[in-house]
């Protein structure tokens, strides 16, 4: 098992051949792979469901940041794993769009997850929008809350992070991608 911070860094580590299968967001396998990189979904995993009591997708902001609305973005620094392209970008910015925020004011700065919270507590960033397990950490620390889910404002129920592999492994491995 090897933790990456990106679908982006998955998806090298598959073309590279130095891991085989992957898990992470639908959106960048389908965008990689529309871009002529040759991966192909193994299996599903994690799916959103709107509603539940801890999403899985989170946008935080500090325990007592004024922030209350997508407006009260306009104008302030986001962190993003990924700045663009990938499900909680897109998410995030649909969620601003949405709810009557402005997304073209909001500065993003592309931070690690586990950086995150650390950046909004210095006040480097004035939210995040991250996902579980790196959300759930942030929100048991005390120091940040639950602004939004951005997902909501793509469906109430979707895959969000299915297994995939590189195209050429998967055909030479068919009996291991059956049992995965």
């Amino acid at each position: 098992f090897q933790k990456m911070n990106s679908g982006a860094a998955i998806q090298a580590a598959l073309a590279g051949g130095s891991v085989q299968i992957g898990n992470g967001s639908a959106t960048s396998v389908i965008t990689a792979y529309a871009h002529g990189l040759p991966l192909q979904f193994v299996c599903g995993g994690a799916f959103y469901e709107a509603g539940n009591r801890v999403p899985y997708q989170m946008l935080l902001v500090g325990k007592a940041s004024p922030m209350k609305t997508a407006a009260d973005l306009n104008g302030k620094t986001l962190g993003l794993a990924v700045a663009r392209g990938d499900l909680a970008a897109m998410s995030t910015q649909a969620w601003v769009e949405k709810h009557g925020g402005d997304w073209q004011s909001i500065r993003i700065l592309e931070i690690p997850q586990s950086a995150m919270a650390a950046a909004v507590d210095q006040g480097r960033i004035d939210g995040m929008s991250m996902g579980s397990p790196s959300s759930t950490i942030a929100l048991a620390s005390g120091k940040v809350r639950i602004l939004a889910d951005p997902f909501e404002a793509v469906a109430k129920r979707f895959s969000i992070a299915p297994w995939f592999s590189a195209t050429s492994w998967a055909r030479a491995n068919p009996e291991i991608v059956q049992r995965f």
